[in-house]
């Protein structure tokens, strides 16, 4: 599954871009990325720990939830993430020139896509995003 193209000048992501500066600005507390995992994947999975802790994922061909085995998913989104951070630490290298909070916010995306490489830092990022995935009616 490849990462979307996002187009941040759309109406659609203004808030997807504001939950990225929320997570730069808090060098990528679990909360601040599993919100935006949460954000991008809302209508794609449901997280329900009365059916033994599992996951369920959308599948669009089928038009049918699935059950998911393992949290492999989700993790494959977070790993989608570094793409996205990836753009935002060009667009603030190019900018670094012109003042501190530039050079403050390419340092911070630099420093979150290495934590996003991190197995233990996407086992964070799973908890946080049981919370927020979580559909009782599952």
């Amino acid at each position: 599954m490849e990462p979307q193209i996002i187009d941040f000048y759309n109406d659609q992501f203004k808030n997807l871009h504001q939950l990225m500066i929320i997570s730069i600005d808090s060098i990528g507390s679990h909360y601040d990325i599993s919100k935006i995992i949460h954000y991008l994947n809302e209508e794609k999975y449901k997280y329900n720990y009365l059916k033994k802790n599992k996951w369920c994922y959308f599948n669009n061909s089928s038009k049918k939830w699935e059950l998911l085995y393992n949290d492999i998913k989700i993790k494959e989104e977070i790993n989608h993430l570094i793409i996205l951070f990836e753009k935002y630490a060009q667009k603030y290298k190019q900018l670094r020139d012109k003042g501190k909070y530039y050079f403050f916010l390419h340092t911070n995306c630099l420093k979150i896509i290495s934590k996003l490489k991190s197995s233990n830092y996407k086992e964070q990022i799973v908890k946080e995003c049981k919370i927020l995935f979580y559909c009782k009616t599952f």
